[in-house]
């Protein structure tokens, strides 16, 4: 399965968030950082609702980079923009399956 983007996860820590929480970084094919305000989403399972999930758009800083607030303005759109489909696969040991059509991103 190929897209525009590649997808890391980073596995491990644990905290207020829960145990065995995953990171999930993108980045673009050619390996250079994208320009978006999010860089990374955390989601967590919620422990005493297990249909429920909590996603979390992180912007990443480090160093002496501030923060303004128009970043956090940006921020917060782009958490509030966000859409959750539904979507079942199978694996049948070599391939997936997508049931009710396949995502855009997997398309070549």
């Amino acid at each position: 399965m190929e897209s525009a983007t590649e997808c890391s996860v980073v596995e491990g820590g644990t905290g207020k968030l829960g145990q065995n929480r995953g990171i999930q970084s993108r980045v673009s094919g050619r390996g250079n950082p994208r320009t978006g305000i999010a860089d990374v989403l955390l989601c967590r399972i919620k422990p005493k609702s297990p249909d429920q999930i909590d996603l979390y758009v992180v912007q990443l800083k480090g160093g002496k980079s501030g923060f303004k607030p128009t970043e956090m303005a940006r921020l917060t759109k782009a958490a509030a923009g966000v859409k959750a489909t539904p979507l079942l696969v199978l694996h049948d040991g070599e391939k997936l399956h997508f049931l009710g059509g396949e995502p855009s991103f997997t398309r070549k």
